[in-house]
């Protein structure tokens, strides 16, 4: 959940990417987050929203056009949240609409951020079960991948990072977390 210091739980990652080993519109999403949360940090709301907003545009010279669908729960959750830190709640409100708005056919990273709308509304229960329904998944990708190769299980591994990482946060499902954290752990330590 953002606060007004522009901390937020969306990725922490170092804006010290290789941005030239991504492609056109990932680089161009991952420079303007870097740059809003630059902003972010420094309390500069207006830029970093502006940055935001920004970063949903692709520049014309990438000669790309925009995926179909275009999946953008992350920017969204992004600008949603330097809307609240910026105290300007109506305007986050609409941009976490368009984060539930997104539909997937399986549960997949946009199912992170929608779990983080549904806690920052108030929808705990069903937060809880976003989350639920992206660790199935994370699980199942892990275990197909270890029986046939591939990199499902790196996603899978990535997947179950973020769904540790909101239980964490919430106190309330401690428990799970800790059974969740066990049944890695043996998967890391090969005891699985």
């Amino acid at each position: 959940m953002p606060n007004r210091r522009g901390s937020t739980d969306f990725h922490r990652s170092s804006c010290s990417v290789a941005i030239g080993a991504l492609d056109g519109r990932a680089a161009w999403s991952t420079r303007g987050s870097c740059a809003s949360r630059s902003a972010l940090a420094n309390r500069d709301w207006r830029t970093a929203i502006e940055r935001y907003q920004e970063a949903f545009q692709y520049p014309k010279n990438l000669e790309v056009a925009a995926r179909t669908p275009d999946f953008k729960a992350h920017l969204n959750w992004a600008l949603g949240s330097a809307y609240v830190a910026a105290g300007h709640r109506s305007e986050a409100r609409a941009a976490f609409e368009a984060v539930l708005a997104e539909k997937y056919a399986q549960p997949a990273l946009g199912t992170y951020y929608q779990a983080l709308v549904l806690r920052e509304l108030g929808s705990r229960s069903e937060a809880t079960s976003r989350l639920a329904q992206l660790e199935e998944r994370a699980r199942a990708l892990v275990a197909s991948s270890s029986a046939r190769g591939g990199r499902g299980g790196a996603v899978g591994e990535y997947l179950m990072s973020l769904v540790l990482s909101a239980r964490l946060r919430s106190s309330s499902s401690a428990t799970r977390s800790r059974s969740s954290w066990r049944f890695w752990a043996s998967r890391i330590s090969g005891a699985a």
